[in-house]
């Protein structure tokens, strides 16, 4: 592979690195790309080695990644986005492994960005957060959440990975994780919780609105530790709770018929006043949560 040049290494290299990050397989010997790689940065000929790959790991999340997804159908639209992303870090890293010669030669000394530095922010913003592609991955994701609170099954396992890939994307920050998902999920759970609230504290006596706020709180907080960042598990039961109990405290309290102030009112029979107490009892209960969390 070595005998016709540098023009022709440079060549067969830039089609090497082109079928990795396409088939995943270059066509070639690892060890005869890593010995035309070196041999390239031994002729003084590693800069046009290294713009050739940057141009070929720039090219594919552009050309090839960020229209596969878009051509991708609903039903597989939350999970090809993930898929691609693990192809992309394990095909970049293959094209590490052959030029990390000159990768260090050239970081170091040029203080250009190397390959592998590249590969995330590329795909973070030529895919993920794209223009046409941020606003419909976003929507995927929160009707995926939305369609499983209301009891719907869905691909719970591809929203775990999709909040994974995007608390990676923000390289030691979670800014990514926050503004693309968090965020407009605690704000959508918030309209949620607050119309939910609206409605069955009308329907509901204050006992029975207790034991469903109760569990609202107990299966958002599952579903956020079973498929989210541990972070939203704390955020998400804050929310639940501002808009269930901690907004509609004097309603609850002060509920015709059901509430603390009605149940205190109530008939002095000692079975009917343990019943109250009890009732009473479950009201305090979570009335008093509000302030810890």
């Amino acid at each position: 592979m070595g005998d016709g040049g540098t023009g022709n290494l440079r060549y067969a290299l830039r089609r090497a690195a082109q079928g990795i990050l396409e088939k995943g397989e270059s066509g070639w010997q690892l060890e005869d790309l890593h010995l035309s790689a070196y041999a390239m940065v031994v002729q003084e000929q590693g800069a046009l080695l290294h713009g050739g790959l940057h141009e070929v790991v720039t090219d594919h999340p552009v050309n090839k990644v960020r229209p596969g997804i878009l051509a991708s159908t609903h039903d597989t639209f939350l999970r090809t986005p993930d898929q691609a992303w693990n192809d992309h870090r394990t095909r970049v890293n293959r094209i590490r492994d052959i030029v990390r010669h000159l990768e260090h030669v050239h970081e170091s000394r040029y203080r250009v960005c190397s390959v592998h530095k590249l590969g995330v922010p590329l795909f973070r913003d030529e895919v993920a957060r794209h223009g046409d592609m941020q606003p419909k991955l976003q929507e995927c994701r929160l009707q995926t959440m939305s369609r499983n609170r209301e009891g719907e099954m869905v691909d719970k396992l591809s929203v775990k990975n999709a909040c994974q890939m995007l608390g990676k994307l923000g390289v030691n920050s979670r800014s990514v994780y926050e503004e693309d998902f968090e965020r407009p999920f605690l704000a959508e759970s918030a309209i949620f919780c607050a119309l939910e609230s609206q409605k069955q504290l009308v329907e509901m006596s204050a006992t029975v609105y207790i034991d469903m706020a109760e569990q609202r709180i107990n299966e958002e907080t599952r579903r956020a530790k079973l498929n989210l960042d541990p972070s939203t598990e704390r955020l998400i039961q804050e929310v639940v709770y501002q808009e269930l109990v901690a907004s509609r405290l004097n309603a609850i309290v002060e509920k015709e018929d059901s509430g603390v102030v009605a149940l205190l009112k109530n008939h002095d029979e000692f079975v009917v006043k343990e019943i109250i107490t009890v009732d009473i009892e479950n009201i305090l209960s979570l009335l008093s949560t509000v302030s810890v969390i």
